[in-house]
């Protein structure tokens, strides 16, 4: 069961943008809150963008390991402290050994920790993956958000299966409630896709695709978000009537522009569970990923979307999926049933007793 009148820390690096991890944060300092006194750490905050979490506390100092160690200090009395991701497992660790802290320490792990790629090396990140290695054995439990992730920290850290637990990401009620596949039909085909578009997230493609489908085919495609990719995209593009781009989309929005449209695409070749692919698999909407071992436990290839090997190949599904309503209408009915049957979010709150149990 969870824990009652407990004084719970929640602990990510960044709360700058609504990205999937802090809606991840945000869902689970929800059902946690409501039967203990939950307090979210930060070390760098944007505070008009999360109005809705009550205790938000920014600890921020010039010197980032000052601010590491104050936040220490500050969670030593806690019962439990559930760590997002890297660098905050180590200020649970700092806690434990220069503070005496006796809370249990979870570290969430939402995306694969790439520092421990052999490709990555320089003196820095050696130190860390050392540190890393000798903090293990004050870590209670690990928490991964995918089988991926579960497999990856057994393989790096060498450890037992029952040292870690998974917890599905989930997505908000508003997009559990809404079917949108009835909204979309006899519209104009569209095709609709959103990420922070970094480094990595192959955004190219899907310029690729368009410069060669549109004139063959008659279709618009919806890009929302921001990013340094994007930027010489936008003032290329800014004159063509048949590309839209957003900016700062409530969840209404995006289950308004997602049920208008046909086809999710998805070019990154780093992201390992993306929310995102959550919501418009709840969307009903079919999705075009770039194929890798972890995407398996959301896409089924030719059930609910197609995973490509190669950019061509990425441009010949889209355009299948543009020309065949037939494998559209079924690839839609599949993500839906599939989001449906194992991402609930009552699905998170059973994992989530289930954890807390062990």
């Amino acid at each position: 069961m969870i824990p009652e009148n407990k004084k719970i820390a929640v602990l990510h690096p960044q709360v700058v943008e609504v990205w999937g991890a802090v809606k991840m944060m945000f869902h689970l300092y929800k059902q946690i809150s409501k039967q203990n006194k939950v307090v979210f750490f930060t070390t760098n905050l944007n505070s008009k963008w999360f109005k809705e979490i009550p205790k938000i506390i920014e600890v921020k100092t010039k010197i980032k390991f000052l601010s590491y160690l104050i936040l220490a200090y500050k969670i030593k009395d806690f019962d439990y402290v559930i760590a997002w991701n890297s660098p905050m497992h180590f200020v649970g660790v700092l806690s434990k050994i220069f503070f005496q802290a006796k809370f249990k320490l979870f570290w969430w792990n939402h995306h694969y920790p790439w520092y421990h790629n052999k490709k990555h090396s320089n003196l820095f990140i050696s130190l860390k993956r050392f540190l890393e290695r000798k903090s293990i054995k004050y870590i209670d439990l690990f928490i991964a958000n995918s089988q991926y992730i579960k497999d990856s920290l057994i393989d790096i850290f060498n450890l037992q299966s029952r040292q870690i637990k998974i917890l599905y990401p989930v997505v908000s009620q508003i997009f559990e409630k809404n079917d949108c596949r009835q909204s979309r039909q006899n519209k104009k085909i569209t095709l609709f896709t959103y990420s922070r578009w970094d480094k990595w997230k192959n955004l190219w493609v899907i310029f690729k695709m368009y410069d060669t489908l549109s004139t063959k085919y008659d279709f618009n495609i919806l890009i929302w978000w921001e990013g340094i990719e994007l930027e010489k995209y936008k003032n290329k593009y800014s004159s063509c009537k048949r590309i839209s781009f957003m900016w700062r989309l409530c969840e209404e929005d995006i289950l308004k522009y997602s049920s208008e449209s046909h086809i999710f695409l998805f070019p990154s070749l780093i992201d390992s569970f993306w929310i995102s692919i959550l919501e418009m698999m709840f969307c009903s909407l079919p999705i075009i990923w770039f194929n890798s071992w972890w995407v398996s436990e959301l896409i089924k290839n030719w059930k609910n979307g197609f995973l490509c090997n190669s950019d061509l190949e990425f441009i010949q599904k889209t355009e299948k999926l543009i020309l065949d309503k037939e494998l559209r209408e079924k690839m839609s009915r599949e993500s839906y049933n599939i989001a449906i049957s194992k991402f609930k979010s009552n699905n998170f709150i059973l994992s989530l007793k289930e954890i807390f149990k062990n």
